[in-house]
């Protein structure tokens, strides 16, 4: 099959490499949409922590199952279906109390195990899921960050009628605005990128602000009466938002950090959360459930993907889409790779 790996930084070839056997609890897929997100980006730089080349990178894709494991009773040959891309022990602490995404000894596709910017991948059966007719596999790609978002919605306690700020408007943050406007939250959103506020009006923010905007304290001040943002969603991944979110946030409010800066240290108010009696959540990856129910949205059109998806792309363009990624980042949202 061909394949494309990351050879070391800002090196991807496409070569032949063996087609993957599936084990007997899994399934061998054929890939059908593959995207491109940060992690990936962060690979292809060398700054990803976990992944080494050379890998095969990917791990947000649909596909069709061509074969599959001895054990693995309840798909068929041909099945459409979508695949959460890690690999559990099911044996340790955080497995068996069912967070399967505190795993232990978590591995991801794409990240240490082969990934999916290949004609096929495997997937364990455990964690793959039908796709309905009515959702096209390049959507379905996405399904992984969407169901990213509704855990951060989960983890933050969004409900009918907060005032929820959301710093970075990337892929994730669009798809979390969409989630968080559908559970009743008025929502402010912050971007340095003029391209990325205008899809965040199209997609229902209440009120937009630029990120490099002196007076965003202000008028979220002025937003709320005064009080500050009952949650304040941290997803652009730098210092300088982290550190907004302690001012922008009411007393007795929550700050969620979805975005990672690849620092192993961050300055924060400390003396400022134990005083106004904030809650400092992190979230990562995605709860039990959670795919079903992000495909459950997509089925039932209750997001808009078409918006986000901004280039489609074959296997053998995709050395130039990383390429073109890194020098022009701006109005790059989700590339697929589409077969």
């Amino acid at each position: 099959m061909k394949a494309s790996i990351l050879k070391k930084p800002f090196e991807i070839t496409i070569e032949e490499v063996p087609t993957p056997v599936p084990n007997p609890d899994e399934l061998l897929i054929q890939v059908k949409a593959s995207a491109i997100c940060g992690s990936d980006m962060k690979a292809y730089e060398g700054k990803h922590p976990l992944i080494k080349p050379p890998i095969i990178l990917g791990h947000e894709f649909s596909g069709v199952i061509v074969e599959k494991g001895s054990e693995v009773n309840r798909f068929r040959i041909g099945d459409r279906v979508v695949v959460e891309p890690s690999s559990v022990c099911g044996e340790c602490f955080f497995c068996q109390r069912m967070e399967y995404s505190l795993c232990e000894n978590l591995k991801q596709l794409g990240h240490q195990l082969p990934g999916s910017f290949a004609e096929y991948t495997l997937s364990k059966a455990k964690f793959t899921y039908r796709l309905p007719n009515t959702i096209a596999f390049e959507k379905a790609a996405l399904i992984q960050p969407l169901a990213i978002s509704i855990h951060a919605a989960d983890r933050a306690g969004i409900r009918n009628g907060m005032n929820v700020v959301i710093l970075g408007m990337g892929p994730i943050g669009l798809l979390l605005l969409q989630v968080v406007r559908k559970r009743g939250a008025r929502v402010l959103v912050s971007d340095l990128v003029d391209f990325k506020l205008e899809k965040a009006t199209s997609l229902g923010a209440d009120w937009i602000c630029h990120g490099s905007d002196p007076r965003i304290e202000e008028k979220v001040r002025d937003w709320t009466q005064g009080r500050g943002a009952d949650i304040v969603i941290e997803a652009a991944g730098t210092s300088a938002t982290i550190r907004q979110s302690f001012s922008l946030i009411r007393r007795g409010g929550t700050i969620l950090l979805l975005g990672i800066t690849g620092h192993e240290k961050e300055e924060v108010p400390l003396e400022g959360a134990t005083l106004n009696e904030l809650n400092v959540l992190g979230t990562v990856r995605y709860g039990m459930g959670d795919f079903p129910r992000a495909i459950e949205m997509i089925h039932q059109q209750m997001v808009d993907l078409d918006s986000i998806i901004t280039r489609r792309f074959g296997m053998t363009d995709l050395p130039d889409v990383f390429r073109e990624t890194i020098h022009s980042p701006e109005r790059m949202l989700r590339s697929v790779m589409v077969a």
